[in-house]
């Protein structure tokens, strides 16, 4: 592991996450999350493949089995802390 990632990690452990946890409860699959209705809550999981910050919106995609889903995160809907823990993310962590 290079020390960027490194330095990373120890910034994630910080902050009280565990960054390897035993098991992550999805609900959907990304192709379920993609064609669920409009307001349905889902907890999906994949692995990180694109990550694009424009300042206070970032765009990433996601990959799983099923396929792959673009989604956005924005500032002002999830804070500047969650934003910020964004930058903490590497191509091709698991995300869940």
């Amino acid at each position: 592991m290079d020390q960027d990632r490194l330095k990373k990690l120890e910034k994630i452990k910080k902050l009280g996450v565990n960054p390897y946890p035993e098991r992550f409860e999805k609900t959907h699959s990304l192709e379920e999350a993609k064609t669920s209705k409009m307001g349905t809550t889902v907890r999906v999981a994949g692995r990180l493949m694109t990550m694009r910050e424009m300042g206070k919106l970032t765009f990433a995609h996601l990959q799983d089995w099923s396929g792959k889903m673009q989604i956005a995160f924005q500032v002002d809907e999830i804070g500047k802390d969650k934003f910020d823990f964004l930058k903490l993310f590497d191509l091709g962590d698991f995300l869940g």
